[in-house]
């Protein structure tokens, strides 16, 4: 019976025995079940909340840009591919993107045709700030669509740019289809699938790998050819209005690199100056200056960018004909 106990004692003492190796010499590491059992027994403060939240936390961490928790409701199937399309400064195309779907190519050519049958287009400025969807093979036809028919082209990304539009976005960079102007999008899509879990987060998984329309991409990867960042809420409240006043200090305090309160300024020439010089020596009291209605002036800092990049290269253009 001595003997006995003694083998126990010294068996607790002696290290346990190493995993054994795989066939190519690797140790494939503990046991998840062994180590999450003795922390949770052991482990002073390990409560199995705390433990869960750690495991799935680290689990994640090792696929990064490949599977992610998503908080909220899931994107609603009803938003339209295409949300608005309109005319910029005269000649700038406006189309902005709510969902990378099967009808996205097809709105975008509709949308095109009818804003060419009234003006004259000088390029284009796709809109996927905030905008999502997971069809990959729907940002593959919109890629050559565009491609085909949209230049010069601008494209707006932000960090609410993901999965398929995000996958558009690299599409036609790409190609060299257009410059991305704006901040890095937040996910880039292969083929993804979304699992609903117990607490209403959705577990987003990578299912399939990406084509070659849509260059593998990580999260964060793409990086805009002319970069400017603003706060999601600030970009929120232009997106519904990009001729709004400038922000409020709180809401200018996300923006980086950025001029909103745009200065009014004072067009009078020297010759005006001594022309009203005389009317005045000769007729006294100058009369009421006839007030102008101030022009328009776009303060969403990237659409201002955009526009003004399509402005630019219609003038390059027209200089060299």
């Amino acid at each position: 019976m001595t003997r006995f106990c003694c083998c126990l004692v010294l068996s607790a003492l002696l290290p346990a025995a190493p995993a054994p190796l795989r066939a190519d010499g690797t140790n494939p590491g503990p046991s998840f079940h062994q180590v999450y059992d003795l922390l949770r027994a052991h482990l002073a403060g390990a409560t199995d909340e705390r433990l869960n939240r750690s495991a799935v936390r680290g689990l994640l961490a090792q696929f990064p840009g490949r599977v992610s928790l998503i908080a909220g409701p899931a994107e609603s199937p009803t938003k339209a591919a295409l949300e608005k399309s309109l005319m910029l400064e005269g000649n700038v195309a406006y189309l902005r993107v709510g969902r990378v779907g099967a009808d996205l190519a097809d709105d975008l050519l509709a949308a095109r045709r009818a804003l060419a049958a009234t003006n004259k287009v000088a390029g284009f400025v796709l809109d996927l700030r905030f905008a999502g969807g997971d069809d990959v093979s729907a940002a593959q036809a919109a890629a050559k669509a565009i491609r085909s028919h949209f230049s010069p082209l601008a494209i707006l990304v932000n960090g609410e740019t993901r999965d398929a539009a995000a996958t558009l976005a690299a599409a036609l960079r790409a190609r060299h289809a257009g410059l991305v102007l704006g901040s890095p999008p937040a996910r880039a899509a292969g083929q993804f699938q979304e699992f609903t879990l117990s607490d209403g987060e959705r577990l987003r998984i990578e299912t399939g790998p990406k084509t070659d329309d849509a260059p593998a991409m990580a999260a964060g990867a793409l990086q805009p050819d002319i970069a400017i960042r603003v706060s999601a809420a600030t970009e929120h409240a232009f997106l519904e209005n990009p001729y709004r006043p400038a922000p409020t200090d709180e809401q200018a305090s996300g923006m980086i690199g950025t001029n909103l309160s745009l200065p009014a300024i004072d067009h009078t020439t020297e010759a005006d100056l001594v022309r009203e010089k005389r009317y005045a020596d000769d007729e006294g009291d100058l009369p009421p200056r006839a007030a102008k209605p101030p022009k328009p002036v776009i303060r969403d800092p990237v659409l201002a960018r955009g526009v003004d990049l399509i402005k630019g290269l219609a003038v390059l253009r027209q200089s060299r004909l």
